[in-house]
């Protein structure tokens, strides 16, 4: 009976050491794995002075598109019906589409500056019939 006890003994603390050597390995594994690509939220925007912001100085229409992206979602934030408000160049405007087209995401920062026509329309429709896209931005288009 002795025998069999330490037998069994053995055997769990075989096993058990054994289950230890695994999750470590599995652990190290993972660990060991390159780390994921940073979604948009998670990259780092560059940061610009306040000047940059100002409305009598728009970047021009081949700035950078991040550039363009950044001065344009700030002025559509400070849009409002009660003050002077500059709209983007027809060029800009279609870089910001094509932008919002790859990340239909953003979208919904742009509304306000974006020139009101067929191509914005039919993109808004588009995405706001995508059940994924529209149940993520819901909160945003109320609001624009």
């Amino acid at each position: 009976m002795q025998q069999l006890f330490l037998c069994l003994i053995f055997f769990f603390l075989t096993l058990s050491l054994h289950a230890q050597t695994v999750n470590r390995t599995v652990l190290q594994d993972l660990l060991d794995l390159p780390a994921p690509p940073a979604t948009l939220a998670e990259q780092e925007f560059k940061e610009y002075p306040p000047s940059f912001y100002d409305k009598k100085n728009p970047p021009p229409d081949d700035a950078p598109i991040e550039d363009l992206l950044a001065y344009w979602a700030m002025q559509n934030s400070l849009n409002t019906n009660l003050s002077y408000n500059i709209c983007p160049t027809e060029t800009v405007a279609q870089r910001i589409l094509e932008a919002c087209e790859a990340n239909p995401k953003i979208i919904s920062g742009y509304l306000k500056i974006l020139p009101s026509g067929a191509r914005l329309v039919d993109m808004v429709k588009r995405f706001f019939e995508d059940e994924t896209l529209a149940k993520e931005n819901e909160p945003h288009w109320r609001n624009q």
